[in-house]
């Protein structure tokens, strides 16, 4: 069982590294396998299709990311500390698979995937900004924070965080044409987001 299921986790990270060079349409069946070392037919034991393979692996990253989220929410630390190790964790993501994310986006409106992907994105949705709920809650119990609705933070940290994310990625591809260089500071955000919430 444990074989089983090591063997599809390759399968999936080999499609990860295969869909984010080749996007969606262009990449094949066959250079999955290869990467992934199994036979062609080995693939179709584990996911239905190409398309089933892409929503599964979608499934597979969201899930490792709300696990992510979780042990930081479980972590022994105050609260503006978790908000920060959060941005930290979406940084480091954005750097390593933000490429992904954006062919995630544009292959889902390219190739009809949208409505395949649809519930998990909701579901994905709706845990993270639970999890973000329960740290601003927190913060509120240990009259860190003001008092809030939770829910409404939740999605300006989020939304916020990932333009953050997406700014700091573009500075570090467009460092000749782009001019705030040096002015993207992680500590600044925070203060930036904290200054709504603090007491």
């Amino acid at each position: 069982m444990a074989d089983k299921k090591s063997k599809r986790e390759a399968i999936i990270y080999s499609a990860l590294k295969i869909f984010e060079r080749d996007g969606f349409h262009k990449a094949k069946v066959e250079e999955i396998a290869k990467e992934a070392n199994v036979g062609k037919g080995t693939i179709y034991e584990y996911f239905k299709s190409k398309k089933d393979l892409f929503c599964q692996m979608v499934k597979h990253m969201m899930d490792l990311y709300i696990d992510m989220i979780k042990e930081i929410v479980e972590e022994n630390i105050d609260p503006i500390t978790k908000l920060q190790h959060l941005l930290n964790l979406q940084l480091e993501l954005a750097k390593k698979h933000g490429a992904l994310g954006h062919m995630i986006q544009i292959e889902t409106i390219k190739s009809g995937i949208g409505k395949d992907i649809k519930p998990y994105f909701l579901e994905f949705r709706k845990k993270t900004i639970g999890l973000i709920e329960k740290i601003i809650e927190e913060g509120i119990e240990k009259k860190l924070f003001k008092k809030i609705d939770t829910y409404v933070a939740a999605l300006f940290f989020i939304g916020s965080s990932n333009q953050f994310a997406f700014e700091i990625n573009f500075v570090r591809n467009c460092k000749d044409e782009y001019d705030h260089e040096g002015k993207l500071d992680v500590e600044e955000f925070m203060n930036a987001f904290l200054k709504g919430l603090i007491k």
